[in-house]
């Protein structure tokens, strides 16, 4: 196994078939048989894959040994999307539109896979997707992402000094809290995530 990280952005039609696949079943190993949720779509089988992965959906996919270890899913709020269908939540009503904010979800990364972490434990593939995540925000003029998390996702966001405003509360599958959020997406974010990849590139000897 090779410490090279490869990563992939784009939409489902411009990805490799095979790292789509491998993706499917990342998330299925990673929601379904570890996390025990309750994903209505799930039908079986050894992919995870719901309506929402359409052509509407822009992905980002970290590739090791030409395998999917971590992932996340993107999409524009104005297009339906899983946090307010699944979750029933929306946006306030302070002059923020759809426009400028996108949906994340489906963030996992491969637990069987070589780990890459800091000092502080911190899995660097995660503040990767984070970076990547900031970098197509910018692209596409996003201000913010809207997301779902619980309480261990909401601590590794403000390890990595990527800080959630909390807009809501309610329940997961398994009756655990879940937060709804704002990630805020600008230059200096993609700094401070920037920081933290060079700092364990240095103090790990990665190119």
């Amino acid at each position: 196994m090779t410490n090279h990280i490869e990563t992939y952005k784009g939409y489902k039609a411009s990805l490799p078939f095979p790292l789509m696949r491998d993706m499917f079943a990342l998330r299925k190993a990673s929601f379904i048989d570890r996390r025990n949720w309750d994903i209505d779509s799930y039908l079986g089988g050894q992919y995870e894959l719901d309506s929402y992965d359409d052509e509407d959906s822009f992905y980002i996919l970290l590739a090791q040994d030409r395998r999917c270890t971590a992932t996340v899913r993107l999409r524009p709020s104005h297009c339906r999307n899983f946090t307010r269908e699944q979750f029933g939540f929306h946006l306030p009503l302070n002059g923020i539109t759809d426009m400028n904010i996108w949906e994340a979800s489906r963030f996992c990364i491969n637990f069987n896979m070589q780990a890459h972490r800091d000092r502080k434990g911190l899995d660097i593939r995660t503040v990767s997707v984070f970076h990547a995540m900031v970098e197509h925000g910018l692209t596409y003029g996003i201000d913010s992402y809207e997301i779902v998390i619980d309480k261990a996702m909401y601590r590794i966001l403000c390890r990595s000094d990527w800080h959630p405003t909390l807009l809501n509360q309610g329940t997961g599958s398994q009756s655990e809290a879940t937060f709804y959020c704002f990630l805020p997406c600008n230059v200096e974010q993609l700094k401070k995530l920037r920081y933290i990849i060079e700092k364990f590139k240095t103090s790990n000897n990665v190119n």
